[in-house]
């Protein structure tokens, strides 16, 4: 995802003025003392490269043909601008071209190039499916040989463009559009050459941050539990914050240190225990990584298809979920017409299970990669929707994280200005049609560093997020926390968690939560409960009214709900749900049926409970019930019998209208005779205003 290489053809060398540039500001200056920006290092016979001694160091040892190494940086091609390096060819075939190319796409090797030969001559062309000569070989005099540093610069002045070498104009033409934004080198022939520094200076160009973005927030290593040597890359944190997944290069990996493995730690009195390899079968030969993990702790999103035996598949992504003896076999998930023409993709799945976000290179990418958002079908997920322009720019836009509020997204570009080769930026969902944003801003210098920052994650409580850095790591790159400025936070949500169980018996039950919308009965998502204990999570977004459920074969929902129109900060709610068997002799509450104070008349988010109701009824057609009306201890007895009366009546009466025989059903109102709580609080009054049914028969 960082770096971009190809092989060309060989450049052979056949047979003004001094200028000054406008731009003193420097936007970018790589100056390869580290390789914090993960330039391609590469050994082989044929071709390679490595960052070593203060100088990126390239070499090809072919008669015929070149190479190219390049990295996506951003460049306002609106304005005036100037890209510059210093080259030394080291060793090699005179008659050879090396030096700079820029304005590329990656995605079809469209590119410009400006190379010098140590014969003395240079050349100014571009390709685009063909070669396009923009200068033919020249001689100028400004040329060092092999051995003497050459300073390569290209800059835009109005319309023209003027090439420069050691600090004399060699030529100058009309500006051309860019094809993309990577920027690097090539070399061609037989040959090894050392860029000292690239840099790229521009007025006017600065970033668009968030509000407040130095608060004195110090990025945490995250310590030897979880950081190597090695390699530690894509972190991705549980919803309540206590179990972390990382990719990792390690030599305890299932196909040893050149691919990458899934690792995890649990968090244990405030300290993260050791990373532990979670195994097959979500480790085989082929690379592993956790995409997403889903708000419950049940299933993954991960990186990469599986074959049927459990070996590497293919580039895609796939579901695993928890099993009582670990993890399920992942299966494949298949997104409808979904094309990627990069050789790099990263996914997202949101907190409700129901919406995948995907950095690809489609048919209508305008970039390199774009943002993409695709929403759940009964077979998959639905065709790729591109997120528009105010997101995707013309270079990269990469590893999307959408936070549970569903609305705040995070994501990695280097398309627009920022600290290094690529930042994290934040963005706002305006609307439900997903291509209408808030103009991303970048999440500042404590968050951003001048290398390459991308993989963002955060729990629920959205208040600190993990990335990865190289700075001040124990090996290449290591996993760090850090506080999340105020003003890129998302919008607080609530945790609710808690344990699905037989109303009977009180055993944990494994079952689907489905959570939906009160008012409309709409479903907004789901989850899992865990087969080993029960336990649940959901996120809920504020701002609405929220109906939530366990649901399992041979067992009646008791359905919870909660009102948070008016929250206004992170919480953890602790909320037991309850499945009671089908069966003879129960009685199961309903809870989401709703009256006007002292009023008999069903209020609409009632509907969605009694179609359930319904639903049970017609799937067992030999079930009788009577529905029981139930009030609290205030006010007399006799108003409170009768309320209770009224209250059944109008569920039975709805039962009717859905065409439930009446001879099945019987209403009933106990009044205050039948209290499940002591009326002495409100809450206990509140668990005794209620509706439930007792089955009569089966």
């Amino acid at each position: 995802m960082v770096t971009k290489k190809g092989l060309f053809w060989g450049i052979i060398c056949f047979f003004f003025l001094p200028v000054a540039s406008a731009q003193d500001s420097v936007v970018f200056r790589e100056d390869f003392d580290t390789n914090v920006l993960g330039w391609d290092e590469v050994e082989d016979p044929a071709y390679g490269s490595r960052v070593e001694e203060g100088v990126y160091r390239i070499y090809l040892n072919k008669t015929q043909g070149g190479w190219q190494i390049n990295k996506n940086f951003f460049i306002d091609t609106e304005h005036d601008f100037c890209i510059e390096a210093a080259v030394t060819q080291e060793n090699g075939m005179n008659d050879q071209g090396y030096g700079l190319i820029w304005g590329g796409a990656g995605s079809d090797n469209s590119f410009y190039a400006f190379l010098v030969c140590s014969n003395g001559m240079f050349i100014v062309f571009e390709y685009a499916g063909k070669y396009v000569s923009l200068k033919d070989w020249t001689r100028h005099q400004s040329i060092r040989p092999a051995g003497k540093s050459n300073v390569l610069s290209i800059c835009r002045s109005g319309n023209l463009w003027n090439f420069s070498v050691n600090g004399q104009q060699v030529y100058q033409c009309a500006s051309r559009s860019f094809h993309g934004n990577y920027l690097g080198f090539m070399v061609n022939g037989t040959m090894q050459i050392a860029a000292d520094y690239l840099m790229i200076r521009q007025d006017g160009v600065s970033p668009f941050l968030i509000d407040r973005p130095i608060n004195g927030y110090k990025k945490e290593n995250l310590g030897p539990s979880i950081n190597s040597p090695y390699e530690e890359v894509m972190p991705v944190i549980s919803a309540d914050g206590k179990t972390l997944y990382v990719s990792r290069y390690h030599p305890e990996n299932t196909g040893g240190i050149s691919d990458c493995d899934i690792w995890y730690s649990v968090l244990e009195n405030g300290r993260w225990a050791p990373l532990k390899n979670i195994g097959q079968p979500l480790n085989n030969m082929g690379g592993n990584a956790v995409i997403s993990v889903s708000p419950d702790g049940n299933t993954l999103l991960l990186m990469n298809t599986y074959n049927p035996d459990g070996s590497a598949g293919h580039e895609g992504i796939s579901l695993s979920r928890r099993t009582a003896s670990g993890w399920s076999l992942p299966e494949n998930i298949t997104i409808r017409n979904y094309v990627n023409q990069n050789m790099y993709s990263s996914f997202f799945l949101s907190a409700d299970n129901l919406t995948l976000l995907m950095g690809i290179q489609g048919e209508d990418t305008r970039g390199g990669q774009d943002l993409y958002v695709s929403f759940r079908t009964d077979s998959g997920f639905s065709h790729p929707l591109n997120l528009g322009n105010t997101i995707n720019t013309f270079g990269d836009e990469i590893t999307p994280f959408l936070a549970p509020d569903n609305v705040t997204l995070y994501f990695a570009s280097d398309g627009r200005p920022g600290y290094g080769s690529c930042d994290i930026f934040v963005s706002k969902r305006l609307d439900d049609t997903w291509i209408h944003w808030s103009e991303p801003q970048n999440l500042g210098p404590e968050i951003n560093t001048a290398g390459w920052d991308a993989y963002y994650s955060l729990p629920a409580s959205g208040d600190v997020a993990y990335v990865v850095s190289s700075d001040q790591s124990f090996g290449k790159s290591d996993v760090f926390k850090i506080t999340i400025p105020e003003s890129a936070r998302p919008r607080p949500v609530v945790l609710v968690y808690g344990k699905v169980l037989n109303s009977k018996t009180k055993s944990p039950l494994s079952a689907e939560i489905v959570f939906s919308d009160l008012s409309t009965g709409k479903m907004l998502g789901k989850a899992l409960s865990s087969p080993v204990d029960g336990t649940y999570r959901i996120v809920l977004p504020y701002g609405k009214k929220y109906s939530f459920l366990a649901t399992k074969e041979n067992f009646y929902s008791v359905g919870e709900n909660l009102d948070l129109t008016k929250i206004n900060r992170y919480q953890e709610l602790e909320r037991d749900l309850f499945l009671s068997p089908v069966e003879a002799g129960e009685i199961i509450r309903l809870n989401n049926i709703f009256f006007e104070t002292n009023k008999s008349e069903l209020k609409p988010e009632s509907y969605a409970e009694l179609d359930r109701l319904v639903t049970l009824l017609k799937k067992n057609p030999s079930m009788q019930i009577e529905i029981r009306g139930h009030t609290d201890s205030d006010g007399d007895d006799n108003y409170n019998r009768q309320l209770s009366e009224a209250r059944a009546k109008a569920v039975y009466n709805y039962l009717v209208y859905k065409k439930i025989d009446p001879s099945r059903l019987k209403s009933k109102g106990y009044g205050e005779t039948s209290p499940v709580a002591p009326n002495t609080t409100a809450k206990g009054k509140a668990l005794n205003r209620r509706v439930e049914f007792f089955i009569v028969k089966k």
